[in-house]
């Protein structure tokens, strides 16, 4: 008992550390855009997707705080018409987050962020053992996953949190029709080559 006791308070320390971290406006864009790309895919028109972008700031609040949801609003409603316009040309998300201004051009050469394989691994085997029959709902398994990169490893919890907010369906889908941490990580692009054997 006191053991569960101790683990609550150090998730709830830990959100409520994750909840005044400053929201990078480059990553939050990214991560709406993301979510821009789905509902667009279900052929949401413009008024229906301004509706779910709303909705899609109001989740940023638990992690960053009131401010963090204000500026992605605003960021929405003041872009939207160049939002949809640029879903219909096929642009990418980082493409729109460009010509939102909120995301600085790279070169194409400059390598992806790192996250290492055994990390990866690490996180989701956490957040499986933390969540155990509520693994099913999905919501709380994002949570826990982006607790979870800052417990594991703050060296990379920027590139952790960007893999897991963008691949979220992809994790929670592998994940509750059973594949192992080290599968779910390999369809994320994270691992590559044979699954190593099992470790003692």
């Amino acid at each position: 008992m006191m053991n569960a006791l101790v683990a609550l308070t150090a998730f709830s320390v830990s959100v409520f550390a994750l909840s005044t971290q400053t929201a990078d406006p480059c990553a939050m864009c990214e991560y709406v855009m993301n979510q821009a790309e789905q509902h667009f895919r279900r052929a949401e028109n413009i008024t229906q997707l301004a509706k779910d972008l709303q909705g899609d700031c109001a989740t940023l609040q638990r992690f960053y705080g009131d401010q963090a949801v204000q500026d992605c609003a605003r960021l929405v409603t003041q872009n939207l018409d160049l939002i949809y316009a640029d879903l219909q040309q096929g642009k990418q998300t980082g493409e729109i987050c460009q010509d939102m201004g909120q995301c600085i051009k790279v070169s194409t050469t400059q390598p992806p962020p790192t996250f290492p394989c055994p990390v990866c691994e690490a996180v989701l085997n956490e957040a499986k053992q933390k969540l155990g029959t509520r693994i099913n709902d999905e919501q709380a398994l994002l949570v826990e996953l982006l607790n979870d990169c800052y417990v594991v490893s703050p060296a990379v919890a920027e590139a952790c949190i960007e893999y897991v907010s963008f691949g979220i369906d992809i994790i929670y889908a592998d994940l509750t029709n059973g594949k192992d941490a080290w599968q779910t990580c390999a369809d994320l692009h994270v691992c590559f080559g044979t699954e190593p054997p099992m470790r003692n």
